[in-house]
């Protein structure tokens, strides 16, 4: 995103979950569906309803998609780590990103940029170790600057 457009293009990211994250979107639907659970058993049972229905259980959602991003951030950092304790080809890395894979919140794609060429790999967070299965992937050498 570019928060401060239009008086500067530049683009900012934190690239620490998958566009559709399966943790997030499980955390999001309980905090939706458990009032509706809660309150057809209070319902059943004769309980009387005090106060705002559901505000546990957002408040366990958020504190869940909260704890959820710091550990994307930490793993998203031994992941970068990785990729830039290495020398690819023996060249040294310029510019290194980290991108998460679906599903699994160990595995991330990176992507490295050298003075030569562009390198692709698979990163695994939990060793942390770059390329870990010898598939880099080498890609044309990079543009010049604009």
């Amino acid at each position: 995103m570019r928060p401060l457009w239009p008086f500067s293009g530049r683009w900012y990211s934190w690239d620490i979950v998958f566009i559709v994250e399966p943790v997030l979107w499980v955390l999001l639907a309980g905090g939706l569906v458990a009032p509706l659970l809660t309150s057809l058993i209070n319902e059943e049972i004769g309980a009387r309803q005090r106060g705002f229905r559901g505000k546990f259980a957002a408040r366990v959602a958020l504190a869940g998609v909260v704890l959820t991003w710091g550990v994307r951030d930490y793993e998203h950092r031994r992941a970068i780590s990785a990729l830039e304790s290495r020398l690819y080809q023996d060249e040294t890395p310029l510019r290194v990103s980290a991108y998460p894979h679906w599903g699994n919140p160990l595995s991330w794609y990176g992507v490295v940029e050298t003075a030569k060429f562009y390198a692709t790999m698979n990163v695994d967070s939990l060793t942390p170790e770059a390329d870990p299965e010898n598939n880099l992937h080498v890609h044309s050498g990079p543009s010049p600057r604009q």
